[in-house]
């Protein structure tokens, strides 16, 4: 290891440290406010039932209050609002619907809003604005909760439901950064004002992902985007691939989509689960290579395969090898799987799943540009 290579890794342990100390403190400020909530409501009969069980209260609350300030803001400066998610339950405005995501480990107890400007250019208008209102959001409710609490005689559990707020709205103020890159709101503020971008290194496929997510079909995309979207940085972005399949699977450019995915270094080692799928699938129906597909699908690990692409891989390579009723059993479940999520099948996987339920030849004809 070279020395910047160990200075590198030096300040990432430093802030991981760091980051764990901010969560700790904020942890702690919740116990504590629900604890004197307890106390000065119920006294000390069963309080560390009513401790815990008002701590996640709180806590949620105050996540709530957080995310709605950034999207109430984001509205605000002209943005999209695509989702907006607490724990594993998020809201998707434009599609007017809640859904269930998948656990993400400490995610679970944090939320996010995902915005995006109205153009594709747009991201310094309002952005420090959008990021702020989170943790002010926080701060203004509990500095209201705890005077009201005070001046007008209402129960601790308000004051203690303020103090969590006020220590949230603080500490996502105070720059860390995640295992994964990511940086709290204080973080990105600070980045903001030194001249960087929310979207810095691959603003055109943060911004197609928000249509994606908004159910904006690709077929109605500024095409003129996608060169854009090919130079950007990040070859193995996860957004980055994630657009530029929906791209071309949409307009029949299975030539590029199977470039792309044999391209990324992270599909060929598995790290995808849902792009290897991705990947199984085209290598089935388009490359004609059934023994080379069940191998990829067979990577997939069992508590990532009840998804819907990786159901429809399976559909195609069960059909194609000849497993008629397995087929339709991967049909019966990849719809079953996009009725309880996001996924929603096109005009292409609907012919799809029907030839494979009728007995038919499969579409296995891609050519078009």
């Amino acid at each position: 290891m070279t020395g910047t290579d160990a200075s590198a890794a030096g300040r990432e342990t430093l802030m991981a440290v760091w980051r764990r100390i901010v969560w700790l403190a904020l942890l702690l400020g919740t116990v504590f406010s629900a604890r004197a909530a307890v106390v000065h409501t119920i006294g000390l009969s069963y309080s560390l039932l009513a401790t815990i069980v008002l701590a996640v209260v709180f806590w949620y609350c105050a996540v709530v209050v957080h995310e709605l300030g950034h999207a109430i803001c984001a509205w605000a400066v002209g943005w999209r609002v695509h989702s907006i998610a607490v724990s594993v339950f998020s809201y998707l405005p434009a599609r007017r619907r809640f859904q269930r995501q998948e656990s993400k480990g400490e995610a679970d107890f944090s939320g996010a809003v995902f915005a995006t400007p109205r153009t594709p250019d747009g991201w310094r208008r309002g952005s420090i604005f959008y990021v702020l209102d989170g943790p002010l959001a926080n701060i203004l409710l509990g500095g209201a909760a705890i005077a009201a609490a005070g001046s007008d005689g209402l129960p601790a559990i308000l004051g203690g439901l303020g103090l969590t707020s006020l220590c949230m709205g603080i500490a996502n103020l105070l720059p860390t950064r995640s295992a994964q890159g990511g940086w709290s709101d204080g973080g990105v503020i600070l980045r903001v004002v030194g001249g960087h971008t929310i979207a810095e290194h691959q603003p055109i496929a943060l911004w197609l992902t928000g249509s994606i997510v908004d159910g904006v079909p690709p077929r109605s995309w500024d095409a003129s985007l996608m060169p854009r979207l090919e130079a950007e940085a990040g070859t193995d972005a996860i957004n980055k691939l994630g657009v530029q399949l929906n791209f071309y699977l949409v307009v029949g450019d299975i030539k590029n989509a199977l470039r792309v995915l044999e391209d990324s270094s992270d599909v060929r080692e598995g790290r995808w689960p849902e792009f290897v799928a991705d990947h199984a699938f085209l290598v089935a129906l388009a490359g004609h290579d059934v023994p080379r597909a069940a191998a990829m699908l067979n990577t997939i690990v069992s508590t990532s395969r009840d998804t819907f692409r990786y159901q429809r891989a399976r559909c195609v390579i069960a059909a194609l090898s000849g497993r008629h009723a397995e087929a339709c059993a991967a049909v019966a479940d990849a719809r079953r799987v996009a009725r309880a999520t996001a996924a929603v099948p096109d005009a292409d996987d609907e012919a799809l799943f029907a030839a494979i339920e009728q007995g038919r030849e499969l579409p296995t004809d891609f050519a078009k540009p």
